[in-house]
């Protein structure tokens, strides 16, 4: 088997990625308008046409330049038909723009199979290949007018130049990781956090190699100003160059964090700063949503987990749990599998390979579980997945030095099979963890399970006369429910004769929950009016 995989690789490499763009291409049509779509659409149409502001600090907080990008079927189709207008809100161009992020997110898979094939070799990285093409996760997102593949493919593209960098120190390397780390501040705030990581990087380096004075030699000063120009100069075009130069004293800041540093930085206040004023005013929306917490009208529903609902403060566990839950079991398996190697093969080199590697999982695990209140699902993590599945190539590398090819091919069937189980409902996959998938809203809730990818489903199955939507007082009937309603979350209505007394009798779409009621159930649970 390991033959044929080495003779036809470059086969195998082609028909995965074929695979991939030809599931997103069945996936995105099926697909409704979901939650955030309308707002990063709206904002993309506003940078196109100039206006990169941040106008609307809610709807505006996590939308980013990147997604102009999804806006080029919509200008193609403008100027060829200048006189076009079109009277749907903006559905078909978000749904068209959709297949821009697909065919854009190819390239985090083609990071994933480069970098474990050059830590690992040509064979691990077919399987290290294929955790991505078939990780519902991923794929889930590749086709949402959204920004959180960009923050994945912005999370590993730095990283695997940075690597190479370590590996070469040639100049082409450092460019490369450069410039991806300055696109990333185009994609999503989060990755802010990559500048800290990446200085935490270049020390344990410099420790590792047992030379510190690597760190101040003046090659190491020529690259650092080199580094900060080519960011300057990104970011401030990524954002028009707009409010360039403007001084810390002339913002309004909403969030106590950004008015803190305001007033300890009081003394340059009249300085002008040598970034665009859209950047700052999105990280100051962002630190204010977080602040405010789950709960508040203004920023995000309230936070569920495990039956459970906090408001103002997220779970500390929170992506934890969601990971246990939502990430395939062959990932799961492989990740901390080349774990259990890393740990018994104990080599310098891998150590420092692995580092780069688990570093930013690390890192982003504990800043989302510990210090970050908008705990809203997976897609927030959604950049620590190609990471994961690169590393995983350690395990298929043993396992193939083993020739435990058997193993590796179960593995690579279940894959595929817990895949297409839920295909093309892809947004509440959960793994076989949770065996009924009517309960999982028992574990999670929020865009784990419902980002309104179905609403259209739910319509239809309305409409058809199939249920009701349930009502928020004791009623016999075939109801149907989303998850955020039932548990409570929005508030807007009590729902919790339904939720306290019944379980659901099936689901729709892995999404939307149905309840079989009689009249005689509810006298024997007291539920009649008297």
């Amino acid at each position: 088997m390991q033959n044929i995989l080495n003779k036809y690789h470059r086969g195998f490499v082609i028909a995965l990625f074929l695979v991939y763009l030809v599931n997103g291409i069945v996936y995105i049509p099926q697909q409704s308008i979901m939650s955030d779509e309308g707002d990063h659409f709206d904002y993309a149409i506003r940078f196109v046409k100039g206006h990169p502001e941040k106008i609307k600090p809610f709807d505006d907080a996590s939308t980013m330049p990147v997604s102009a990008l999804n806006t080029i079927p919509r200008v193609t189709e403008q100027l060829l038909h200048p006189g076009l207008k079109k009277t749907d809100w903006g559905s078909e161009d978000i749904i068209n723009g959709r297949y821009i992020t697909l065919i854009i997110s190819l390239l985090i898979g083609l990071y994933v199979y480069l970098w474990s094939k050059n830590l690992f070799g040509k064979t691990a990285s077919l399987f290290s290949l294929l955790l991505f093409v078939f990780c519902p996760n991923i794929a889930a997102h590749a086709g949402v007018f959204g920004t959180d593949v960009y923050s994945a493919l912005f999370t590993i593209v730095p990283l695997y130049h940075f690597w190479k960098y370590s590996q070469s120190h040639a100049l082409k390397q450092f460019v490369l990781f450069s410039i991806a780390l300055a696109l990333a501040q185009l994609c999503k705030q989060s990755l802010t956090f990559l500048y800290p990581l990446f200085l935490l990087l270049f020390l344990i380096q410099a420790l590792y190699k047992r030379n510190l004075k690597s760190l101040y030699s003046k090659l190491a000063l020529r690259n650092v100003l080199f580094f900060i120009l080519i960011q300057l100069f990104i970011l401030n075009a990524g954002f028009q160059f707009k409010g360039t130069g403007r001084s810390l004293n002339n913002y309004s800041f909403r969030s106590y964090f950004f008015q803190n540093v305001q007033q300890s930085f009081h003394f340059i206040g009249n300085l002008p700063l040598p970034v665009p004023s859209p950047y700052l005013e999105g990280l100051d929306c962002t630190k204010t949503i977080d602040e405010i917490g789950p709960g508040h009208p203004e920023s995000s529903p309230k936070v569920y987990l495990l039956g459970k609902v906090k408001e103002g403060k997220g779970f500390r566990s929170y992506y934890f749990v969601v990971l246990f839950f939502k990430m395939p079991i062959p990932l799961l398996l492989a990740f901390f599998g080349s774990l259990f190697f890393l740990i018994r093969k104990k080599e310098k080199e891998t150590a420092w390979n692995a580092t780069v590697l688990l570093l930013p999982i690390i890192f982003f695990l504990v800043y989302f579980n510990l210090f970050y209140n908008t705990q809203v699902g997976i897609r927030h993590i959604l950049m620590i997945l190609p990471l994961m599945q690169v590393f995983s190539g350690l395990f298929f590398k043993k396992l193939i030095d083993k020739n435990r090819m058997m193993i590796i091919a179960a593995i690579a069937f279940y894959s595929i099979a817990t895949f297409y189980h839920y295909f093309p409902y892809l947004i509440p996959y959960t793994n076989e963890f949770i065996a009924e998938k009517k309960m999982a809203y028992k574990k999670m809730a929020d865009s784990n399970l419902d980002y309104h990818q179905s609403s259209g489903l739910l319509k239809k199955y309305i409409e058809d006369g199939k249920a009701v939507y349930a009502p928020d007082h004791p009623g016999a009937g075939i109801f149907i429910i989303d998850v955020a309603d039932l548990i409570g979350v929005k508030e807007e209505k009590d729902y919790s004769w339904l939720r306290n007394n019944y379980r659901p009798s099936g689901h729709l779409a892995f999404t939307y929950l149905i309840f079989e009621i009689s009249a005689e159930s509810l006298g024997k649970k007291g539920l009649l009016p008297k």
